[in-house]
């Protein structure tokens, strides 16, 4: 099942991001940036000691965070839920100040060392594991202005997809990171027979940092 035509997404290097984004655009790939077999085997450990937690009201949205506000915080499901922007009320849940939400917490420790260079090209915050279940569909939401989320797909299914500002695009499993635009309609879906598990990362155009 698909809600519109899958659209190819646009193959780029990190360093250009912050130019390609002055401009009109939904999401980016960096290609196979990481072992993905080793971020598998770390989620083995991470979804052994730790239990998913339904996030944002779902029953098949669930979620661990890597990260906190507080140094040494042992939760890994403070900061679980989603604060955004509804498509119609264009309003926020609770106070529209940013928190910083920048230290690897017990969780997180596993991926730190894994995600060193990344974390000094780009500010990583508010890190989390999410695992959409088969069946899972998101209510469509802006995340709020000048709002990226950075994608790296664990595992997948041909028929698990994310829509953006109506176009449907499939984010593979094979190391690659995703940059994609929620400040603009956007949701998920999976409409498979198994689990679609990302670790993402909230951005800005401010994430960037200059070398």
């Amino acid at each position: 099942m698909k809600y519109f035509k899958l659209s190819e997404i646009k193959s780029v290097r990190l360093n250009e991001i912050p130019e390609l984004i002055k401009s009109k655009w939904a999401i980016f790939k960096i290609p196979h940036v990481f072992d993905i077999a080793e971020l598998n085997s770390s989620l083995k450990i991470t979804a052994s000691t730790f239990q998913f937690v339904n996030k944002d009201n779902y029953d098949t949205y669930k979620g661990i965070c890597l990260q906190s506000q507080l140094e040494n915080d042992p939760s890994v499901y403070t900061d679980l839920d989603a604060k955004y922007y509804t498509l119609h009320k264009k309003t926020v849940s609770e106070n529209q100040v940013q928190k910083n939400i920048s230290h690897f917490n017990n969780a997180g420790e596993l991926y730190k060392k894994t995600f060193a260079d990344l974390s000094s090209q780009i500010k990583l915050d508010r890190g989390r594991i999410l695992l959409a279940e088969p069946g899972c569909l998101l209510k469509q939401h802006e995340d709020g202005p000048r709002h990226m989320t950075l994608h790296i797909p664990l595992f997948t299914n041909s028929l698990a997809h994310m829509v953006i500002n109506g176009e449907e695009y499939h984010l593979a499993a094979d190391g690659s990171i995703y940059i994609a635009n929620t400040a603009l309609p956007h949701f998920i879906y999976n409409a498979g027979s198994s689990d679609r598990i990302h670790i993402t990362f909230r951005m800005s155009p401010d994430s960037f940092i200059k070398n």
